[in-house]
């Protein structure tokens, strides 16, 4: 499992580490300010003309360079330098509001301090080919949301819900967040309600020119990726549905591990098999919304948890994490091996024929992310070897699985039909997701479930 695209820092040309901002943005303007303030200035030696140390009046510069000319040039210099320092530490605080609470943040922070100084006239070439690129990738999408900033309105949003045949308790949650249903061609917002349909999106983003925010319906967003950009904001189901399909994984673990599938098949008495979830050793791909869920419906098995992320970082109710690279130290000693991440082009096929050889024999597989993520002609050889105890799978490659596929007739392998969560208990959870985000979308706050666009998901 390679660990996908990692952001080191701002996506511009100038990336620098914060103190230097800091520095240059709000320490020297602010030193600049007092000093100036105080009467310091840079002293002639009134002997040898050279610069000192002690402190002069302007007539000691009139006497070192006499004439009307030097006068003009210090007034003006002095006067640009004061703009230049109270422009650099109002817009200090801005850009780093922005860089906060903004999408693209550290795009558009630059984009605001930049303007800042080039509407002052103080640039150097070279800076303002800077300023200029960055006013370029800054499209201001209309007049109350110009620097693609994401302001709160006193109206109600305009949302445009597509394709016409969404279902009413689609339109009834956008009302209830307090969105007001327009044509997309005069929308502000958009709901997207096919799960499969991407050129049907790209057709409704052709047409609704003004849209600043994409609200997808699922967590899943591999069909979308490629239409994702950092103009406009990217909202989907991600962890609308961990709670059912959390407990979708325990169901399935504990139907293979406990033999269920054997069991269920036999037509005559059969001996007894199985092992316990109780006290196993569990390993979780995937670091997401499935994920706490799961860890916090693990907790009465007293299990010991490894997680393999993008990222690694403390859970509650993981005892180990790992980031992603280190995959192959997670399945040997493992009895359950659960697959919970996003598709990407970094994860399709993350399970093959290496990672079975590394599970143990009695070890169960549970999928319920996406059939991609498991080379399924090597899951086939792993069951019908006995390389690994068995796999219970919500999600196959392909799907549907086609009749007389060879996982439908092994007796240790569970198969459901993505039923992990179901349209009746989707409704609900994601109406609610809808009728939130509109609610945030209006008062200008951040959304929930983002989608990054680099990392796809």
């Amino acid at each position: 499992m390679s660990q996908g695209p990692r952001r080191h820092g701002p996506k511009f040309a100038l990336a620098l580490p914060s103190w230097v901002w800091y520095l240059a943005f709000f320490v020297v303007p602010l030193a600049f300010i007092v000093v100036y303030s105080f009467g310091y200035k840079p002293p002639i030696n009134s002997s040898s003309g050279s610069i000192g140390l002690d402190r002069l009046s302007l007539d000691n510069y009139r006497n070192a360079l006499s004439g009307d000319l030097f006068d003009v040039f210090t007034r003006t210099l002095r006067i640009s330098l004061l703009g230049t320092a109270l422009c650099m530490l109002i817009a200090f605080p801005l850009a780093y509001w922005l860089a906060v609470k903004v999408p693209s943040r550290w795009r558009v922070a630059l984009g605001l301090v930049a303007l800042v100084l080039r509407r002052s006239g103080d640039c150097s070439s070279d800076v303002a080919a800077t300023v200029a690129a960055a006013e370029r990738r800054l499209r201001p999408v209309e007049p109350r949301t110009s620097l693609g900033l994401h302001m709160p309105s006193t109206d109600a949003p305009r949302i445009a819900l597509v394709p016409d045949r969404a279902p009413d308790w689609m339109s009834d949650a956008v009302t209830a967040g307090g969105g007001h249903l327009v044509a997309p061609a005069e929308a502000e917002g958009l709901v997207w309600s096919s799960p499969t349909d991407a050129d049907g999106l790209a057709a409704a983003l052709r047409a609704a020119p003004g849209v600043r925010w994409v609200q997808l319906p699922w967590a899943g967003v591999e069909r979308f990726v490629h239409l994702m950009d950092d103009d406009r904001l990217w909202t989907c189901g991600k962890g609308v549905y961990a709670e059912p399909v959390a407990e979708m994984v325990i169901t399935l673990a504990l139907a293979g591990m406990r033999g269920l599938g054997a069991y269920a098949r036999a037509n005559s008495w059969s001996p007894p098999q199985g092992t316990n979830l109780l006290g196993a050793r569990v390993t979780i791909l995937g670091g997401g919304g499935i994920t706490e869920s799961l860890l916090r419906l693990l907790q009465p098995f007293d299990c010991h948890i490894t997680v393999v992320r993008n990222r690694a970082q403390d859970m509650d109710g993981a005892d180990v994490v790992l980031e992603s690279d280190l995959l192959t130290d997670a399945l040997p000693g493992a009895d359950l091996v659960v697959v919970a991440l996003s598709l990407t082009p970094d994860t399709e096929g993350i399970i093959s024929a290496s990672e079975f050889e590394l599970m143990e024999s009695h070890a169960w597989l549970v999928n319920v992310a996406r059939g991609r993520h498991v080379v399924t002609d090597d899951l086939v050889v792993a069951l019908r070897d006995g390389i690994i105890g068995g796999a219970a799978l919500d999600v196959t490659d392909p799907e549907p699985l086609p009749e007389g596929h060879p996982l439908w007739s092994l007796p240790n392998c569970i198969i459901t039909p993505h039923v992990a969560n179901t349209p009746d208990m989707a409704k609900p959870l994601l109406a609610e997701r809808i009728t939130t985000n509109v609610r945030r979308f209006a008062r200008g706050e951040e959304l929930i479930g983002p989608v990054d666009p680099e990392l796809g998901y």
